[in-house]
């Protein structure tokens, strides 16, 4: 899987439980999260297993509830076009922002942007694919040094800023196809 150690699986609202992370965590190592919608876009939590979230959450109470859990909090892929950064700064203990989005456009200018928001905020920079499709996992990754390869580990290590963002953005290709893909999903689910 383009060279990859591990992902992070953070479906919407849900985390994977331990018993599927240890399952497929025999071939590769499996960080569990989970994304959700906020006030402020999405946010990840990572580290946390077992949880199922409903709707949209208040950024801050999210924050709480995921450091109380253990685990850390990801601004994902924070839109340049369309949210202030004053936003973002008045969230207090945000571990992470996704500065490297292989899916974000304009992506030279969102990536420059969000590293800005990752110093601004002494947060971690984090590279991350969002693929909702397995061909373009690894797109955009984040490296992350540490001698451990658990979930856990890579966890702390990100929290200590041991890592940095690396990849590059989805092809062009791979973006028609998922766009094509959610098309297809909404046709089905409305009933066409």
């Amino acid at each position: 899987m383009k060279g990859l150690d591990g992902v992070a699986i953070t479906d919407h609202n849900v985390a994977p439980t331990l018993e599927l992370i240890e399952k497929v965590g025999r071939r590769i190592v499996v960080v569990p999260g989970l994304e959700v919608k906020t006030e402020v876009g999405h946010m990840i939590g990572l580290g946390v297993t077992g949880v199922k979230i409903s709707g949209r959450v208040y950024s801050q109470s999210f924050i709480d509830y995921v450091h109380r859990l253990g685990g850390i909090v990801v601004l994902a892929h924070p839109n340049p076009m369309r949210i202030d950064d004053s936003m973002y700064m008045r969230l207090s203990r945000v571990d992470c922002v996704e500065v490297l989005n292989a899916s974000l456009r304009p992506y030279r200018i969102a990536y420059a942007r969000n590293y800005r928001l990752a110093e601004m905020m002494k947060a971690s920079p984090l590279g991350g694919s969002d693929s909702h499709v397995p061909y373009t996992i690894g797109d955009a990754y984040t490296v992350v040094e540490c001698d451990n390869l658990g979930w856990k580990s890579i966890i702390e290590a990100i929290s200590m800023k041991l890592c940095r963002p690396a990849g590059r953005a989805s092809s062009l290709s791979s973006r028609v196809l998922r766009l094509l893909l959610r098309l297809s999903s909404l046709s089905s689910t409305l009933g066409f």
